[in-house]
């Protein structure tokens, strides 16, 4: 771990992405190991709120800063921004500020949906990282700026070891990113020459090569986590408040609703603790740095270290069938045979939904069906979105591995279990 820069150094952060999980545990972890620090936040307003009323809602009463000391919120500044705009929204004054005095900028705002449409997905995932990598561009002292990609920018499907370096893209990299925010790239195309499964990781890896040719003279690291769930340490173990990847199973296994799952039951999952990803990011950023410095990092447990689909999912039965919460777990199928899948899955999943929806219909429960017809929708989901996680092996090969010593795959998912049930189930 990187020391903390002594309360004698001025330290201003640009945080964007702090009202999402990953994002949240960063800004925790540097009000903790950074006390000094005053840290910047890019916060979207909504219809219904103001930036600042968004982050008093999603950060300040988020039980992630339960422990935070008093008079600690003093460090931290809400901004009005908007990402997909140039110099990210923020007010000509404030701008002027900001390239005045910062002297680091970490980007962890992204899109996780990796059913979006490619034009959406790229407004999210490279015009917002580069709107940032411009604004630090401009400021007087280029900044040490650390983006957030994502360990599935490739090769597709993999094959043999894969390194910290920039992924080979079909086509160059500018010239693909004009002709998507022109509306003329075909999407399926695209997907179909890169090999990625879906626009998510597609437009990750794209971010990357841009940001990477475009950086200039600002230092800039690229942190590549796995699959992110619950905190292992900081600032509580269990912590999470996201459905997102992993919960969403943990969820649905656990609340006994999905039960036939189309993996492979070997295959590894390379799931981390959120709070280990923090720790990579802002050792990143606090690290010494020259102008134009560049590295690119993964944040994994490691193929040796991650449990197999198979255990996670025994995993998951055996805590909620011990501590239930709704119908009993059980797994019919784990298993990637295409007939047996679909068998399973008919009768667990979509004839259940059948008869449930059409006897609340009759009842007059609209309100009840639509939530039945979302839970199935959920189950669906998540066969159709990650079965190219749960079918490939990744041999993420990171210079330097996470300092994990107490990561344990069978105790970390016993603690994601009960984190899903205190902080996203509330019980």
């Amino acid at each position: 771990m990187v020391n903390a820069p002594t309360p004698s150094e001025r330290v201003e952060i640009l945080l964007t992405g702090a009202t999402g999980f990953l994002g949240k545990v960063v800004l925790a972890e540097l009000l903790r190991r950074v006390p000094h620090a005053r840290i910047w936040t890019l916060v979207r307003p909504t219809e219904t709120q103001t930036a600042r009323e968004r982050f008093v809602r999603q950060v300040r009463m988020s039980p992630a800063f339960s422990g935070l000391p008093r008079g600690r919120w003093a460090q931290v500044r809400p901004l009005r921004g908007e990402l997909s705009k140039p110099d990210l929204g923020i007010s000509p004054g404030m701008t002027r500020l900001l390239r005045e005095r910062l002297t680091h900028v970490i980007h962890c705002a992204a899109s996780v949906d990796f059913d979006q449409e490619l034009g959406a997905a790229a407004v999210s995932n490279i015009s917002a990282s580069l709107h940032t990598l411009a604004l630090a561009s401009s400021c007087e002292h280029p900044p040490v700026m650390v983006s957030v990609s994502t360990a599935y920018v490739g090769p597709h499907p993999p094959s043999g070891p894969m390194r910290e370096e920039l992924v080979p893209l079909a086509d160059d990299a500018e010239a693909t990113y004009r002709s998507i925010m022109a509306g003329e790239a075909d999407q399926a195309a695209l997907l179909a020459a890169s090999g990625h499964p879906n626009t998510y990781t597609f437009t990750k890896c794209l971010a990357e090569h841009l940001m990477m040719a475009r950086r200039g003279q600002v230092p800039l690291h690229i942190i590549r986590p796995s699959i992110i769930s619950a905190s292992l340490r900081y600032p509580v173990p269990g912590w999470i408040d996201s459905y997102a990847a992993f919960a969403g199973f943990v969820v649905l296994i656990g609340a006994g609703r999905l039960r036939a799952l189309r993996a492979e039951p070997d295959n590894p999952l390379d799931i981390v603790p959120c709070d280990a990803v923090a720790t990579r990011i802002i050792d990143a950023a606090l690290g010494p740095a020259q102008p134009g410095d560049a590295s690119i990092a993964y944040a994994v447990v490691g193929l040796e270290r991650a449990p197999t689909v198979l255990e996670c999912c025994d995993h998951i039965v055996d805590h909620f069938g011990e501590n239930p919460i709704d119908r009993k777990p059980y797994m019919s199928y784990v298993g990637s045979d295409p007939v047996r899948f679909e068998l399973e899955h008919l009768q667990h999943h979509v004839a259940p939904r059948t008869l449930a929806t059409a006897w609340l219909g009759l009842l007059g429960k609209e309100r009840t069906r639509l939530g039945v017809q979302r839970l199935f929708e959920r189950v669906s989901y998540l066969n159709e979105a990650f079965p190219y996680f749960t079918h490939n092996a990744f041999d993420f090969r990171p210079e330097q591995p996470l300092d994990l010593p107490e990561y344990e795959a069978e105790d970390y998912i016993t603690g994601v279990c009960q984190g899903v049930t205190k902080y996203l189930m509330g019980r």
